[in-house]
């Protein structure tokens, strides 16, 4: 059963409730270059004085019901469960994109939901629970992938576990959505300021993975990508560093930044 709505609609509607949802001094700021662009300046004054950064990739998972389902019987399932797909294209790259800046960056997570079909995106949306509806699996978790073949990761509503396909690697780490808000206030003794120096840094954990991936893989970067990953002498300010580490993690990631922490206070 498919879900019935697109990715970017998943994925605005679970930063929607993020920025709006935050009890007490916490804020989220999801660092979206599209929307950024239409803004007037100052977007940056919904940014945290402290905070932790998040690096997210929206998946829509199918709900397989049937009793012929490819994991069932037990392997891992006996029951319905959800399945996403991950992109396999250059030896599934973006997945190992994803799991190498999960080493540097162990917030870097798949959230994909548990709920199916638009009707029930509908009432998740209206009532303000996509995200208690939604799970976040942990690409530390995850597993790196060596071949071209088609890997798929599996969970069931409201269970923690989930399975990394096709050899299967279980795990009993994963998030539910209404775990988020406890999960980012585990940080705040822990916070970065959000100055010109970490927004630099991120830039620098983002590019890394890139650069080694390259490098591991004997791809050679075509002259309009080493542009395009360069920080130039033009972006000399925490605004202009965090919208271009966003347009990388666009672009090469299919991931959104999102900058967790406290305003003031």
């Amino acid at each position: 059963m498919k879900t019935g709505i697109s990715e970017f609609t998943y994925g605005f509607a679970f930063l929607h409730e993020q920025v709006n949802n935050h009890t007490g001094n916490l804020v989220s700021a999801p660092i979206l270059p599209s929307l950024i662009q239409e803004q007037e300046e100052g977007w940056d004054a919904k940014l945290p004085l402290v905070g932790e950064a998040y690096f997210y990739q929206f998946k829509l998972a199918d709900y397989l019901i049937r009793s012929n389902a490819r994991f069932r019987k037990g392997r891992p399932y006996f029951g319905p469960y959800y399945c996403f797909s991950l992109h396999k294209n250059n030896r599934n790259q973006q997945h190992n994109r994803l799991k190498h800046l999960s080493t540097i960056e162990p917030n870097t997570f798949y959230v994909t939901p548990e709920f199916n079909g638009e009707k029930a995106f509908n009432s998740a949306y209206l009532n303000g629970n996509v995200t208690e509806k939604s799970r976040m699996i942990p690409l530390s978790e995850c597993q790196f992938i060596h071949d071209s073949n088609q890997h798929y990761i599996t969970y069931q509503t409201g269970k923690p576990a989930w399975a990394q396909h096709s050899n299967i690697k279980k795990s009993e780490i994963s998030y539910q959505g209404n775990q988020l808000e406890e999960m980012h206030k585990r940080f705040e003794g822990k916070y970065h300021i959000i100055n010109f120096d970490y927004a630099l840094s991120l830039y620098e954990k983002v590019t890394r993975p890139l650069l080694d991936g390259f490098e591991m893989e004997k791809v050679q970067l075509s002259k309009e990508e080493k542009v395009f990953l360069h920080l130039s002498h033009q972006n000399t300010n925490i605004q202009a560093i965090l919208e271009h580490t966003a347009k990388i993690l666009t672009f090469f990631y299919a991931a959104t930044l999102v900058l967790v922490g406290i305003k003031e206070g």
